[in-house]
């Protein structure tokens, strides 16, 4: 009998229940092998999904643990940046019925046992330890985070105080520059102590092998100390000690700050010992007044002329018109003004000089003038040296104006200056504005005066236009003294008999 067409014949193999075995005529795989690979995939999604839930929960914690520690703790109740970070906001909170040495330990503990390199947790044990009275204690525990953990700033903070109890001045550097390399905001508080703390000469000496190695926050601080310092000639020491600031940008305008804070400061004779010792300025700006592009280098200022910028005068330099490589002092004034041009320090020996310049103007009226004024510097000045300000670097902090500060420098208000003492003025002329002007005065310098300053002025009436004033030369010449014949004297004794 011929089997109908949809009839399926089984394999002789066929088992006796009906099923087939593996590979049957069906081509699906049996029962139990689907069951097994579906139990090993869902295995497979339960422990993936575990694996990132721990991860996720993981990276909770390494974000919460500092800032929200209770949150941290919450998750992973050992996790022992979260513990340690909880016992130091509940410290700063003033929980102190919580923070006993017992409580603080067993935190301690449990911190430590997760992490054995843990700083923090030694810190805060030795932190605990100051309440109960245990300085021993105490410097233990710094010590011991401080090897372990050198980015602890709070265990240095605490180390540089305990350093300065026991007059140790190279391991209280030492933690300095280890509190700000680990945070730069560490500054705000480390700064100014360490600024007032250049007037020592021990500390200076001590504080220079640091500054030779030049740590990352040193360009920082010279900058901040000299705005800051009450005392900015301690800062000039410091320099000399170290045979000048360290090389590079961060420090290339260090003593053209110096100079001006030196000069706001009244500490004049230093203004002029510092710029002595600057590498590439040249000295003989100290002893000369003529107009060059060393002596208007601003970098020098106000050693070198410096021009005033305020209202109703503006003062710059230019090329000269008249002298091939020459330099002039140009301004531009207007109408009603009384006041200060440009100025410039020097330090002559004692002895008699002879001023000289040659000066143009245009627009002019017939009462308008310029001074010159030459005074011994720190000690006053007169009314008509106030209100300009200057066209390069500003004296005093930035909160002030420039006005107000060239205004208490050129009154001799500085720290090393009297406000009240009269000026004492060594030349003061006065030149009528003309088309081509001369000057020509003696200058006596007094053995009692190492600095001087120079300042020139003018004055316009109020019925002028725009006046330009143009300085195209100035010098400072040495006189010899005359000789007294003895001849003469009994001669002119003789005759007055």
């Amino acid at each position: 009998m011929t089997p109908p067409p949809d009839f399926e014949r089984l394999p002789e193999e066929a088992l006796s229940d009906g099923s087939l075995p593996d590979g049957g005529l069906s081509g699906k795989p049996p029962q139990n092998a689907t069951r097994s690979r579906r139990g090993r995939k869902a295995l497979f999604v339960v422990a993936t999904a575990i694996a990132a839930g721990a991860a996720l929960a993981n990276a909770a914690v390494n974000i919460l643990h500092t800032r929200a520690p209770d949150l941290a703790l919450a998750i992973d109740t050992n996790d022992p940046v979260a513990l340690i970070r909880k016992a130091e906001l509940e410290r700063a909170a003033g929980l102190t019925q919580r923070h006993n040495a017992a409580h603080t330990l067993s935190v301690v503990q449990r911190s430590v046992t997760r992490l054995p390199l843990n700083g923090p947790a030694f810190r805060l044990y030795g932190l605990s330890s100051v309440a109960n009275a245990d300085l021993d204690a105490v410097r233990a525990q710094m010590l011991v985070s401080d090897r372990m953990e050198r980015r602890d700033v709070g265990a240095q903070l605490w180390l540089i105080e305990n350093a300065v109890e026991d007059n140790d001045v190279n391991g209280a550097l030492r933690h300095y520059d280890r509190a700000l390399r680990i945070e730069e905001s560490a500054s705000a508080l480390l700064f100014p102590t360490l600024t007032d703390a250049m007037d020592s000469a021990l500390i200076r000496e001590r504080f220079a092998p640091l500054m030779a190695s030049n740590p990352p926050w040193l360009a920082r601080f010279l900058r901040f100390a000299v705005s800051k310092s009450r005392n900015p000639v301690s800062l000039a020491e410091l320099a000399r000690a170290r045979g000048g600031w360290p090389k590079g940008a961060a420090f290339s305008s260090l003593d053209t700050e110096l100079l001006a804070r030196l000069v706001g400061n009244g500490d004049f004779a230093a203004a002029a010992d510092h710029f002595r010792r600057i590498d590439g300025a040249d000295p003989s700006i100290l002893k000369d007044l003529r107009i060059t592009d060393a002596s208007t280098n601003q970098r020098w200022a106000p050693i070198a002329w410096q021009p005033f910028q305020s209202d109703g005068v503006e003062a710059y330099f230019l090329a000269s018109s008249t002298r091939a490589g020459g330099v002039e002092i140009e301004a531009d004034i207007e109408a009603g003004f009384k006041g200060a041009l440009a100025r410039k320090f020097f330090a002559l020996e004692p002895g008699t000089y002879r001023l000289s310049a040659t000066m143009r103007a245009e627009d002019f009226a017939w009462q308008d003038v310029a001074r010159w004024k030459v005074t011994c510097a720190g000690t006053g000045a007169g009314e008509d040296e106030k209100g300009a300000s200057s066209s390069g670097t500003s004296y005093e902090s930035s909160s002030e104006s420039n006005s107000a500060a060239v205004a208490a420098l050129e009154s001799g208000s500085g720290a090393n200056s009297s406000v009240d003492a009269a000026p004492l003025t060594l030349l003061d002329q006065t030149v009528a504005f003309e088309d081509k002007m001369e000057l020509s005065a003696p200058l006596i310098v007094p053995a009692d005066c190492p600095v001087q300053r120079l300042l020139l002025s003018a004055e316009t009436l109020v019925t002028t236009r725009y006046v330009k004033l143009i300085v195209a030369e100035a010098s400072l010449e040495p006189v010899a003294r005359p000789s007294v014949s003895l001849d003469v004297g009994v001669r002119n004794a003789d005759e007055g008999a």
